[in-house]
């Protein structure tokens, strides 16, 4: 009957396993992640779609740029029939391989003069071309049949500027698209001609041709764009983006040309949805013009183009393995407590169960209740370790992003302060308005103060990534395992961590660390354990130089002092020594006892020291050894060999 009632009431007390944490977890972290994710999916389409809008006004620069350089050389080639008509064709040829010896779209060049034997004036004959071997091809060109070369010419003539038509060139294998253009030539100097007296003075046209084909090829060679389909059409901007999102109204009889030229030329429909930039078809249009004609340029990119996306989904990958981990944590944490409850439970009932036992029960009670808590102060150092990495982690990325634009801004802020007084120099004189906004913002002061504000920012970032070193020292979650490391490194970050408690105390400015470092090789050990045992012996050391701080009289200096040395080449010898008030001569010889403090409730556990002392003695096979006096500090000493594969 009395075991059924204990097996009930065990029963009955048995916790239920609270899984809340881990769900509010999981719906937090997938949820911050989601739209974390979708935010830097929406920046990186921005930043593709600027890329597109910048690589389209590139090819547009580039190809209105060499339809302006070619106008130019027109203007030279109609300079040069005004200044010598007499010019033969020898003399024309090298005077012509000089200025279009680097144009590799020009098709020819020539002169067609108005040929006096016939009532027409306009009725030309072509007299010199360039280069000679197309003189089969384009001395019987027909300038004046097409009604719109013939409009070009006559508006050059009685106007004196350069007009430019689209038409049929002549070629080897058949015909192709391309620009002609008119340069008017007169006996006497332009500048010297009235209006009326252009068309009596008119003796000619010199006229260049290039094939849109070949100006395409040169556009793509030097703007690199072989991943763009482009189109051009005989249209202004506005009428194509109409043409394009309307299905009655076709444009294309209107398209000159595209590329690549074997490109299938899908329907309206298809080229507006296939531009990428916000849906709008008129984000990839860009407008060219060249003397009277008006074009138009659709570069839509090709289906290969890349997509970049990563860190979108590698961000997204990330805090879901963040989240599985931390809810696998909480998860595990949980199962533990309850564990840890069952037990408790057990053992009491087990104590009124046992009540004949009961020395042999608080004995194991005792036993219980010190593998309870060294398992509870592991458990919360390893948790340590890992949020310490996490955040270190965590912390690190967006760091280093801030640190590598500091510098950026700190270069442009200098640029615009620079472009500021450079303009202030050239321009003294200001507007009122401008003067008294100067002074309302004391730019002066922006001026001197905005690069230090900058630097300052520069040396927190450095502090910040400093800290972060240490926290990923010290927590080392990922070497378990005994491994050759440097000493140094783990005593640095240990410091690092305890830098808080360091500066600052109380009226001292600090606690003076004096380090005396030896020249160690590295020492094969278990790092996080270790790191574990500094941080037990400095801990307590700050905390006896902060009692010994309220009795302390100048001129006094709280101090800590740390050495480390090599002992017969086979042991490494670290010492740590404060200038506290030192342990009694009664409780020295506890210390090392597990669950032994002099501190108040709730302020120590007891097994700082004593962990410590397992950690040095069992895991390392060394000694820690303990020296101190009443009034004259604390000593601890650390004995651990420099290879554990040398202890037997």
């Amino acid at each position: 009957m009395l075991k059924i009632s204990l097996k009930t009431l065990r029963k009955s007390h048995i916790p239920r396993l609270n899984c809340f944490p881990v769900w509010l977890m999981l719906t937090l972290g997938i949820g911050l992640g989601a739209s974390t994710s979708f935010l830097i999916y929406r920046w990186e389409s921005i930043r593709i779609q600027e890329n597109l809008s910048h690589q389209s006004r590139a090819i547009r620069n580039v190809f209105q740029s060499n339809l302006n350089q070619t106008e130019q050389l027109a203007r030279s080639l109609a300079a040069i029939y005004s200044l010598y008509p007499e010019l033969n064709d020898k003399q024309f040829e090298a005077i012509a391989n000089q200025i279009f010896r680097d144009q590799s779209v020009v098709e020819y060049i020539g002169f067609s003069m108005i040929n006096s034997k016939r009532t027409d004036s306009f009725d030309l004959e072509n007299k010199i071309i360039y280069p000679p071997f197309l003189e089969s091809r384009w001395l019987t060109f027909p300038h004046l049949e097409d009604w719109k070369r013939q409009w070009a010419i006559e508006k050059a003539s009685q106007t004196g500027v350069v007009s430019t038509t689209i038409t049929t060139l002549p070629q080897q294998d058949g015909e192709k698209s391309g620009f002609i253009t008119y340069i008017p030539v007169y006996q006497d100097p332009l500048s010297t001609l009235s209006i009326d007296q252009l068309s009596e003075k008119f003796i000619g046209v010199a006229h260049m041709t290039f094939s849109i084909s070949d100006l395409f090829a040169d556009v793509i060679k030097q703007t690199q764009a072989n991943s763009f389909n482009i189109y051009l059409y005989e249209l202004p901007i506005d009428q194509v983006e109409s043409g394009l999102q309307k299905t009655r109204v076709s444009i294309a009889e209107r398209l000159l040309f595209n590329y690549p030229d074997d490109l299938h030329i899908a329907n309206q429909g298809d080229l507006t949805k296939k531009c990428p930039i916000e849906n709008k078809i008129i984000k990839c249009l860009e407008s060219l013009s060249w003397n009277d004609v008006e074009m138009t340029l659709l570069i839509l990119p090709q289906s290969s183009l890349p997509q970049d996306h990563w860190r979108s989904l590698t961000f997204f990958l990330v805090s879901i393995s963040i989240t599985g981990l931390s809810s696998w944590y909480l998860l595990d944490s949980a199962k533990h407590r309850q564990q840890q409850a069952r037990l408790i439970t057990e053992l009491n009932l087990s104590k009124q169960e046992l009540k004949g036992q009961k020395q042999e029960l608080q004995e194991l009670l005792e036993q219980l209740l010190e593998t309870q808590s060294q398992l509870i102060h592991a458990e919360k150092m390893s948790g340590l370790g890992e949020m310490a990495a996490g955040i270190a982690h965590e912390v690190n990325n967006p760091i280093n992003f801030i640190s590598g634009n500091l510098d950026y801004a700190l270069q442009y802020s200098q640029d615009l302060l620079d472009l500021i007084n450079l303009y202030r120099y050239y321009f003294p004189q200001h507007l009122p308005v401008i003067e008294k906004r100067i002074a309302d913002i004391e730019f002066d002061f922006i001026a001197l103060d905005f690069p230090r504000v900058i630097q300052s920012m520069q040396s927190g970032v450095k502090r910040v990534q400093n800290i972060i070193q240490s926290m990923r020292s010290f927590s080392r979650v990922d070497e378990a395992a005994y491994k050759f490391v440097d000493i140094h490194e783990g005593l640095e970050s240990t410091l690092m961590i305890l830098n808080h408690r360091i500066f600052n105390v109380n009226q001292y400015a600090c606690i003076e660390i004096h380090k005396k470092y030896a020249n160690l090789p590295e020492i094969e050990c278990y790092p996080s354990q270790l790191n574990q045992v500094f941080m037990n012996i400095l801990s307590n050391g700050i905390d006896a130089i902060h009692e010994a701080i309220a009795q302390a009289e100048p001129p006094w200096q709280p101090m800590i002092r740390i050495t480390t040395e090599i002992v017969d080449n086979h042991w490494c010898v670290i010492t740590i020594a404060d200038n506290g008030n030192g342990i009694p001569e009664d409780i020295k010889s506890k210390i090392f006892n597990p669950f032994f403090t002099t501190k108040a409730i709730g302020k120590g556990t007891g097994l700082g020291l004593s962990i410590s002392y397992k950690i040095i003695t069992e895991f390392h096979h060394g000694q820690l050894l303990c020296e101190s006096r009443p009034g004259a500090g604390t000593t601890f000493t650390i004995k651990i060999p420099t290879t554990l594969n040398r202890i037997g």
